[in-house]
């Protein structure tokens, strides 16, 4: 590689018991072409390297492309579709800035209706030879349609946002979502529980829903509980006098709720009326105002999580950085796409020159990142437990308000 870019890339040994290289993103910016910039690090050796192989890539890779995929065109998703969009541009025009002699594109693709727009633009996508991965889908309808298409080209795919664990049970292989998905945030707020009572007696309510299904299992499945009762309503049910009165006489000390926040507030406030007065858990089905709302003021103690961290926690400055490049502060999902983008960077810095190359690149490797520390995948695609981090909420004052992180093992 160019010395600019030479200077920005490193190599580190796997963890001991590990087979695995490991790509970080610099925590710490350096001097480069007299910018100071956090370096994009690789799997490169050079002479001082006292780990250096001898089947290492010559070079970078300069001439493919990263497609970004999203509703750019929809008003109503629009908003987050340009944040994310912003982060993932973030990373490619640091990358770039590294060499100007090696410049990698990043081309935008609009999914328009989700639906058959995706399609449309997935088959876009995947007849530009030059692309060999993408940022995006970044909602589940654009995945169902997108996916398949992206899947059986062979094209790996990044997404930023998706979490829906459902999309996994179609086995595809070059599918790999950052966020925890619904049961690794129903869990995670099992956890929280478990370190805040000395067991858990836990009653579960949940809808009948896909995402019901997903988080209720989720819990049962969760070491260290007790569960004291379970009942399942519809997802228009607003009306729980039955479940009430079943969760209170169970003795339960808390109740795990899968479903969403049109039925969740208004459980929750028959549940105070009826004189339950354990905690209340649910998962990002409840992230919104309405839920807090309709919950009422006796609804404390309730604990949310979701999978969107604020940018606030964002490492490396990002916040910082990005305020200055765009004049706008980061609100969340810019950090997820930015390390989306650098996943894929990575793997071009490293002389990643192919589509299958690209997948192994990114499920064969420990990636750095600045939301999260590590990124990890499973064989089904999944991240890592252990590395994904949850947002964890708390109604204060008739609003959900963010407390902190919550672990999912």
């Amino acid at each position: 590689p160019s010395s600019g870019r030479r200077r920005l890339l490193r190599a580190r040994s796997p963890p001991a018991g590990r087979g695995r290289r490991v790509l970080v993103v610099a925590a710490t910016a350096v001097a480069l072409l007299g910018t100071a910039l956090a370096g994009v690090y690789g799997p490169w050796r050079d002479g001082s390297d006292p780990g250096a192989t001898t089947d290492d890539p010559p070079g970078p890779v300069c001439d493919r492309t990263i497609a970004f995929l999203g509703p750019l065109g929809d008003p109503s998703l629009q908003r987050l579709a340009v944040q994310m969009r912003d982060g993932a541009a973030f990373a490619v025009a640091r990358y770039n800035e590294a060499d100007p002699g090696c410049q990698i594109k990043l081309v935008e693709y609009d999914s328009e209706d989700h639906r058959e727009g995706a399609a449309r633009a997935a088959r876009r996508i995947v007849d530009d030879t030059r692309t060999v991965g993408v940022v995006g889908p970044l909602f589940t309808n654009e995945a169902r349609n997108a996916g398949p298409i992206l899947e059986a080209a062979g094209l790996p795919f990044v997404s930023p946002s998706i979490t829906t664990a459902a999309l996994r049970e179609l086995g595809w292989r070059h599918y790999f979502p950052l966020m925890a998905d619904e049961g690794m945030q129903a869990r995670a707020g099992i956890v929280y529980l478990r370190s805040t009572l000395p067991a858990i007696t836990c009653f579960i309510v949940y809808d009948d829903s896909d995402y019901g299904l997903a988080t209720s299992a989720a819990v049962r499945a969760s070491p260290g509980v007790t569960v004291a009762g379970e009942q399942r309503i519809t997802t228009a049910q607003t009306r729980f006098a039955d479940t009430a009165t079943a969760v209170v006489r169970s003795g339960a000390g808390a109740i795990f709720f899968g479903g969403f926040a049109g039925a969740g507030g208004p459980l929750l406030r028959q549940l105070r009326e009826a004189g339950f007065t354990g905690t209340f858990v649910g998962a990002d089905g409840l992230l919104d105002d309405q839920f807090a709302a309709a919950a009422g003021p006796a609804a404390a103690p309730a604990v949310v999580t979701g999978p969107r961290l604020p940018a606030t926690e964002a490492t490396d400055n990002f916040v910082g950085r990005f305020e200055a490049k765009y004049g706008t502060k980061a609100e969340g999902y810019e950090g997820y796409a930015y390390d989306a983008a650098n996943i894929l960077l990575t793997g071009l810095a490293a002389g990643v020159d192919t589509r299958p190359r690209m997948r192994d690149h990114i499920a064969g490797h420990e990636h750095g990142g600045v939301m999260f520390s590590r990124y990890r995948f499973a064989a089904s695609g999944a991240p890592d437990p252990a590395d994904a981090r949850v947002a964890r909420y708390a109604i204060v004052g008739g609003k959900l308000e963010y407390q902190g992180t919550a672990k999912i093992v």
